[in-house]
């Protein structure tokens, strides 16, 4: 079965819906409901997207709060689900449902796992740790969308010049290279070197992501509140986010703005030659 608390709703009949105007293009439809989950400060911690039949619904929340997007992982497109992320301390939450323009609401209580050391306290100094170490993560995920535009941008100029011949135009083509391997050299340094060679296993590297999921997985595993160790983990890794930080800057403050200039001071081919139809 499914882990978690299962709640139920009545759907309204597609009839009924069919009539309602979506005039608005952000306007969640009526066959979507959202679902908010509110810990006990009436703090929102979770937010679901389900499909809503007309009828009864049954679906599940597995007692997981609002997650936080990776590192180099894609972009979510608009509308796309939050990601899960750890689980909620014992307690009671307000769950809050949305269909078309009803709502309702019902109480959960999350009972305490007994195979699982049950401390407010610890949990409560973990979670401050763990927010901490999201900071960075957060940091370190605006540097790599930040990476995948600028290459995007530079695959179009690419593109652009696919039959342009010329000095100017192999001369951008070149900057567009640098870039290129300069933006690797931080990738590199945020998630390590790819191994190029078949061999056994991978050597070791120090990288930014690995010390961040090194400190995350310390505070986590450890049933007590964290002190030296993972705070001496948390720091390393911070040290390192900041140097990527200043190697970006550097990169995007200085080599970017002139390949910037010379893609726009360099004549591209933006339409094709269209000959007459017979």
């Amino acid at each position: 079965g499914n882990p978690g608390s299962a709640y139920s709703f009545f759907g309204i009949p597609k009839a009924f819906v069919a009539k309602e105007k979506t005039d608005s293009p952000n306007k969640t439809k009526a066959d979507s409901a959202t679902v908010k989950i509110f810990d006990q400060n009436n703090e929102l911690i979770r937010t679901m997207k389900i499909k809503a039949d007309s009828g009864f619904n049954r679906a599940y929340w597995g007692f997981e709060m609002k997650g936080l997007r990776q590192p180099g992982s894609p972009k979510p497109k608009p509308n796309s689900p939050e990601p899960g992320g750890l689980p909620v301390y014992p307690g009671t939450y307000k769950l809050v449902i949305n269909l078309g323009k009803d709502a309702d609401s019902t109480m959960i209580t999350v009972n305490p796992d007994p195979n699982v050391p049950n401390n407010k306290e610890i949990y409560d100094a973990k979670m401050v740790m763990i927010k901490r170490i999201e900071k960075s993560t957060a940091r370190l995920t605006a540097i790599t969308d930040r990476l995948t535009d600028a290459e995007e941008t530079i695959a179009k100029v690419e593109a652009e010049l696919k039959n342009v011949e010329g000095k100017d135009a192999d001369s951008l083509r070149k900057a567009g290279k640098a870039m290129n391997d300069s933006m690797k050299n931080i990738r590199n340094f945020i998630f390590g070197k790819p191994q190029e060679k078949q061999g056994y296993g991978s050597p070791f590297q120090i990288t930014v992501n690995g010390s961040l999921g090194d400190a995350r997985n310390e505070v986590l595993g450890k049933t007590k509140i964290p002190d030296t160790q993972e705070i001496h983990l948390t720091e390393e890794a911070e040290g390192l986010v900041n140097e990527a930080v200043q190697k970006t800057n550097a990169f995007f403050n200085g080599p970017w703005v002139q390949y910037q200039k010379q893609a726009e001071s360099t004549p591209r081919k933006l339409f094709k030659e269209y000959k007459e139809f017979e």
